[in-house]
């Protein structure tokens, strides 16, 4: 059987609270083996975290705080000592600091106009944080590249380790991405969208890390219905074909890949 590490799916979210225990069987039974939950502000880092504790050893948690939810710290130092609280007191069960970045794009009808100060300085505070407990990033980027890439260049000499999920930066980004050692990440978004897809080849194999995202981002060919890590396989056939290269040398290679940045996989 195939055997996938789902970098990515928000097994936190309220779509799941009927049934999560169905959809870890059915991940399971897909050959996935391990799923890391990624946080999007502090009160899902924590449900992230209880997950991890439930599932220990199948799922891990991270400490983050969305771009969309910037706006609602209006104490930075106070944030800071929030998640540093969460990290101390999780460490067994913690695989990275995310989901954290910037997103300039239309979130609730609200412009990111006076909100891009607020991302930029909490995604610092993150990285820093990262850098502090040796942990990878788990890093999103929408509509904001220039200053996204600006950020991070500026810990290019700090040992930075994480993922830039959901890459869709295009061929100059990726470029960018790649220089600063970061593996990206590709999901379900891929083989729907013709800006993702047409970079796919140009992801290198070693570099890159499977995930779903779920519950959004639906691969083809269940796009319309929600999202499970079940469907990473479907993620892995599309690169497989795109790369022109087996199932099997994808599905190998993101796990190893997988298990090098999130050393608590192992």
């Amino acid at each position: 059987m195939l055997t996938f590490i789902d970098t990515h799916a928000h097994l936190n979210s309220k779509q799941y609270d009927a049934d999560l225990p169905k959809v870890i069987t059915s991940s399971k039974k897909a050959g996935v083996k391990r799923i890391i939950v990624p946080g999007f502000d502090l009160s899902t880092s924590a449900k992230s975290l209880g997950i991890a504790r439930q599932y220990k050893n199948y799922c891990f948690g991270t400490c983050g705080i969305h771009p969309y939810h910037a706006n609602k710290v209006y104490d930075l130092y106070e944030a800071r000592q929030e998640m540093m609280k969460i990290i101390e007191e999780n460490k067994e069960f913690i695989a990275a600091i995310g989901e954290v970045g910037l997103d300039y794009h239309l979130y609730g009808n609200e412009d990111a106009t006076g909100k891009k100060n607020q991302q930029k300085e909490l995604l610092k505070i993150e990285i820093e944080l990262a850098l502090q407990y040796n942990l990878p990033l788990i890093l999103h980027c929408r509509n904001a590249w220039e200053d996204y890439v600006e950020i991070l260049y500026i810990y290019k000499n700090d040992k930075l380790m994480g993922v830039s999920h959901c890459f869709e930066g295009g061929r100059l980004y990726l470029d960018k991405i790649l220089s600063l050692g970061l593996f990206i990440g590709v999901n379900g978004l891929a083989t729907f969208s013709s800006k993702v897809k047409n970079i796919i080849e140009l992801i290198p194999l070693e570099r890159m890390l499977l995930e779903t995202d779920a519950p959004f981002l639906t691969p083809e060919p269940h796009r319309g219905t929600r999202n499970t890590p079940k469907n990473i396989r479907w993620v892995a056939k599309f690169v497989a074909g795109m790369q022109n290269i087996t199932v099997t040398e994808v599905s190998q290679k993101t796990y190893e890949n997988a298990l090098s940045l999130f050393n608590m996989l192992k």
